[in-house]
């Protein structure tokens, strides 16, 4: 049994639509990368048509200190970690973790310890 008329003129677009979006999503998706080496941590995050970097130094660092802000939501309260980068001369950089660095923060934490740079939750 066939669809009727109207419905097989849409199957065309779903058709299309079902390889299109995969291919806007997915590399945002895969966009989002973090490196941490004994210079700094650099992150990447956003679309592949625009991504925003953004590279911390490890140079004349004091301390990094962990904190929390609550994040107005709908529906549900939300909390969102943030790391105030201090440096011995100049102001501080805050850097709101994102999803990935968040998710693998324990190691990267680490890592600054055997470094010997000083982290602190506050």
């Amino acid at each position: 049994m066939l669809a009727p008329p109207h419905r097989r003129k849409l199957a065309p677009g779903f058709c299309f639509a079902s390889f299109a979006i995969p291919l806007i999503v997915v590399p945002g998706i895969a966009r989002e990368s973090i490196a941490v080496t004994p210079a700094g941590l650099s992150i990447r995050t956003g679309f592949w048509f625009a991504p925003t970097e953004r590279t911390l130094p490890f140079a004349d660092l004091d301390e990094i200190v962990e904190t929390s802000e609550e994040v107005a939501q709908r529906g549900a309260e939300r909390r969102d970690r943030v790391w105030s980068w201090r440096y011995r001369a100049g102001p501080p950089r805050r850097l709101k973790l994102p999803d990935l660095l968040d998710a693998n923060r324990r190691p990267v934490i680490e890592y600054l310890h055997r470094q010997g740079l000083a982290f602190r939750e506050a």
